[in-house]
């Protein structure tokens, strides 16, 4: 017997939602484990649909324990691996193609060093926490992959 996905859906009012979402967190600072940037995706994501989209093993309260446990779900083959990995669990997520990403879309970006790093885009930027600024939009970023919510 195959078993059951997830389901995952935006909400009918989610851009509503969206904006009330980011004015209580626009001021949150960065700290692994509670609010980095799979933390502070998934927050966003439900906000909007009600759903957590984490794995239930991903907990860490260090980046070193945070890659170990990406790595391991991802086959060591990095975040954004990881991050796909996890929505074949989940039903009405969808990957897209980077040149058409589009608000609400959670996606992995590479920053300059190289690094990958996940967001959410905004129909404009890429929103991430920052240590120092709250949440930040990000430009001119190389979108690695893009998934969408139904």
């Amino acid at each position: 017997m195959a078993t059951k996905k997830k389901k995952v859906k935006k909400y009918a009012d989610w851009e509503m939602l969206w904006n009330i979402w980011i004015v209580a967190n626009k001021d949150k600072k960065f700290k692994w484990g509670s609010w980095d940037c799979v933390i502070f995706s998934n927050s966003l994501i439900k906000a909007i649909t009600g759903t957590s989209v984490l794995p239930t093993e991903w907990k860490w309260k260090s980046e070193e324990q945070a890659m170990k446990s990406i790595a391991k779900y991802g086959k060591k083959k990095g975040i954004a691996e990881g991050i796909a990995q996890a929505v074949k669990k989940l039903d009405g997520i969808y990957e897209v193609d980077p040149a058409f990403v589009s608000k609400a879309d959670f996606i992995v970006y590479e920053d300059a060093e190289g690094t990958e790093l996940v967001g959410v885009h905004d129909g404009m930027s890429i929103l991430a926490p920052s240590s120092v600024d709250g949440l930040v939009t990000r430009q001119g970023y190389k979108i690695l992959r893009v998934w969408r919510v139904d």
